[in-house]
């Protein structure tokens, strides 16, 4: 199926990053958290500083700095390290990522029957943009539809406004700090106009595209928590405007809904 992608290409800004140059303090510091992946549960200084070719006073400076923030922690003597609970949870989030997108692509296959022409997606936010962990297509889907791996910024479309919406408010507040007009659609067109969807979200449960992002796309969306109540992601089924009606969005509302709590379910009995 041939298809019109209606997302920003990051492309252009990925292949600047790739001409920079790495920064290398991080990039010392990740060589050191790769040595845990799949060696040894506990390394002194010595054996780091011998396996990454670092002098151990700037390995000892960084495994201070990974043990500050949780990546590592220390033994009872202090010698030596072990990966922490940070990068535990790092990695856990990761693996809830891939579960949503091959859940999603089951769970949505009868939301997606009793609406012929929608598409389903199911997301996860990625710093201020959504990112497409799974893409699913309905019958007689349209071909104006976003790509799975594409990011858009979250403001713009009902899935980015369904997590936003259920954001921890000191994490919304970080987030708004940070927010670019440019990315605010023209029905939310301020932080006001924003504020007050997202309030409404929470009361109704889901978010709606009206033409947000793409002139001839509208959806509905909401949000997937996982087994502890965190935000995860989300799922959106998207439709042709010319099909859109009040009694569409009345319908497909809690249908979305139910399939983001079969898709929680689920999840929470993968992850106990």
């Amino acid at each position: 199926m041939s298809r019109l992608v209606g997302a920003p290409n990051p492309s252009s800004e990925d292949e600047g990053n790739q001409q920079r140059a790495p920064n290398r303090a991080l990039d010392n510091a990740l060589r050191v958290l790769d040595l845990f992946a799949d060696g040894p549960k506990m390394l002194g200084i010595t054996e780091i500083s011998r396996s990454v070719g670092l002098d151990k006073s700037t390995i000892s400076r960084i495994v201070s700095t990974l043990a500050q923030h949780g990546y590592l922690i220390r033994s009872e003597d202090g010698r030596r390290f072990q990966v922490g609970p940070t990068a535990w949870l790092v990695g856990v989030r990761y693996r809830l990522g891939l579960l949503l997108a091959e859940t999603s692509r089951v769970a949505m296959a009868d939301v997606l029957r009793r609406f012929p022409g929608t598409t389903g997606y199911a997301g996860v936010r990625h710093q201020h943009d959504v990112y497409y962990v799974a893409v699913v297509d309905g019958p007689e889907a349209q071909t104006v539809h976003l790509e799975l791996g594409e990011r858009t910024p979250m403001p713009r479309i009902a899935l980015g406004r369904a997590m936003l919406a259920h954001l921890p408010p000191d994490e919304l507040s970080d987030w708004l700090v940070h927010l670019s007009p440019k990315d605010l659609p023209e029905r939310f067109s301020t932080r006001g106009k924003l504020l007050d969807e997202l309030d409404r979200v929470r009361r109704q449960g889901y978010a709606v595209n009206e033409a947000d992002h793409h002139p001839d796309i509208g959806a509905v969306a909401a949000p997937v928590f996982d087994g502890d109540g965190s935000l995860l992601g989300g799922v959106a089924v998207d439709f042709p405007m010319r099909d859109a009606s009040p009694e569409l969005y009345a319908e497909l509302g809690p249908a979305v809904i139910a399939t983001a709590g079969q898709i929680q379910r689920i999840l929470t009995a993968f992850t106990l």
